[in-house]
């Protein structure tokens, strides 16, 4: 039997989404790409941008449930296989043998291929070590030291709104990444000319 954590933070985004339609659509969502692997098509642009703040989460869960399930897989088919050698030992023919085997399969694992085909790139939202390794190099190159700026501040902050930039999907979490590095951070010439400001001597007469 299949299993999958519903978190508190799946439920925070949803209460954030007002129409009651787009929640019904982004909650479903969840449960179907995380039991079934379905890709969701989404007919309202709220859920399916909600649905890409705990996307990443949800394909964490899966991975482990499928790493779970192909072990169950290999164990039934050491039984399969057992059932066959004993069939043989009984007189049945070949044709039986290979039919015994293909009924008794587990055919959940047949990938589906071309299932995502032809769809646009989805925005996913990004991890906080991304983050951080792009608002270094960012803040090298601009002559910036980070100062307050945080990595973990900047994921919780938009993971919050959905991932939204005032009323309107975010596109580049790039570019509002360089914004903060510029509110949260100050240029090398302040710092250098703090620093001489404070190894001046004062000169009493």
């Amino acid at each position: 039997m299949q299993s999958f954590t519903f978190y508190d933070d799946y439920y925070r985004v949803a209460q954030k989404i007002k129409s009651k339609k787009a929640k019904q659509e982004f909650i479903y969502a969840i449960v179907a790409y995380a039991f079934e692997g379905v890709e969701p098509a989404f007919t309202n642009e709220t859920a399916e941008i909600a649905f890409a703040g705990v996307y990443r989460s949800i394909v964490k869960q899966r991975a482990k449930s499928k790493t779970k399930t192909e072990s169950n897989d290999n164990q039934n088919e050491i039984k399969t296989k057992s059932k066959l050698n004993q069939n043989q030992v009984k007189g049945e023919s070949e044709s039986d043998k290979y039919n015994l085997y293909i009924s008794n399969s587990n055919i959940s694992n047949i990938s589906r291929v071309g299932e995502s085909e032809g769809k646009g790139e989805r925005f996913v939202p990004p991890s906080p070590d991304e983050v951080s390794k792009f608002a270094q190099t960012y803040a090298h190159e601009k002559g910036i030291t980070l100062g307050d700026f945080s990595a973990d501040d900047f994921c919780d902050f938009y993971a919050s709104k959905g991932w939204m930039v005032g009323k309107n999907p975010m596109k580049d979490w790039k570019r509002a990444c360089q914004k903060w590095v510029r509110e949260h951070g100050s240029t090398q010439e302040v710092s250098e000319y703090a620093a001489y400001d404070q190894g001046a001597q004062t000169i009493t007469v």
